[in-house]
């Protein structure tokens, strides 16, 4: 089975990637929602990209990871290295957005403002833009040949 971006990746794989730059457009308009006063917008258009990387990460990422956990615990190479890092990198960033969405959405005042959590949001940002560094590094690395 051969993707749509002409490489060695199968169609999964290309769709995951075409997801994850579209939830980068995502996180970059939630970040103009907020800069725009727009805080509801903001919320929605950031959990909207949380769960669209988690449903990714969940049909795609998982399973392969899964897939080749005994390959990327006995082989050492570039790819494995980029792996690690995407892996470690991506869950700490599916975490903490994760975390701030729910806090959001389920916050017990609804004029509870987000000043608490705000802390946590550029660096959260900061490591998914990582994550998707590194899994564009990856992408590279194992099917474009």
């Amino acid at each position: 089975m051969s993707g749509i971006l002409g490489t060695n990746a199968a169609l999964p794989i290309d769709i995951n990637l075409i997801l994850q730059i579209a939830v980068l457009l995502l996180l970059v308009l939630g970040l103009k929602f907020e800069r725009d006063g727009k805080l509801f917008r903001h919320g929605v258009t950031m959990s909207s990209a949380v769960i669209l990387h988690l449903s990714a990460a969940l049909l795609v990422m998982f399973p392969s990871f899964i897939r080749y956990f005994g390959m990327l615990t006995t082989v050492y190479s570039l790819g494995v290295i980029i792996t690690w890092a995407h892996v470690v990198a991506g869950l700490s960033a599916m975490i903490l957005g994760i975390y701030i969405v729910a806090m959001w959405r389920f916050q017990t005042h609804p004029k509870m403002n987000c000043a608490s959590r705000k802390r946590l949001m550029k660096p959260t940002l900061v490591l998914w833009i990582l994550t998707l560094i590194l899994g564009i590094s990856f992408y590279v690395y194992y099917y474009v040949k």
